[in-house]
């Protein structure tokens, strides 16, 4: 299950499905949806899979997040390094810290200043399936 504390956004995912991971609360002051798919959702052994993290700020004003975490699937393995796709289009390279399963990339002024109003960025990466 997902949780996110603050501007914290915190992804645990284990399905290969269009996955809505968070939705905003107005109770904590979460102002993020954040949703994951699979491209292909499905894979044979040794199979490449590539993810897509969207992430949308939907407050009134700019914010960025400061976490993002993602935990494999057991019996998939990450592939090097990600993608971000900022809100200008623009992409940069995003290397997470990977410590077994979970891959984790830290947000900071250098990387994202923020995300406007009612816009997204997106996060992809590549797994390969074991064989």
């Amino acid at each position: 299950m997902s949780k996110i504390l603050s501007l914290l956004v915190v992804l645990f995912v284990t399905t290969l499905f269009l996955n809505p991971i968070a939705k905003a609360d107005s109770a904590t002051g979460i102002n993020f949806e954040v949703s994951k798919i699979a491209t292909p959702q499905t894979v044979s052994p040794s199979g490449t899979i590539t993810y897509a993290i969207t992430i949308k700020n939907i407050a009134a004003t700019n914010q960025a997040p400061q976490v993002v975490t993602d935990t494999l699937p057991a019996g998939f393995a990450y592939l090097g390094s990600a993608q971000l796709t900022t809100v200008a289009g623009t992409q940069v390279t995003f290397t997470p810290v990977v410590s077994g399963q979970v891959l984790t990339w830290t947000f900071d002024g250098d990387t994202l200043q923020s995300i406007p109003a009612d816009q997204t960025i997106v996060i992809s990466y590549q797994v390969t399936a074991s064989s």
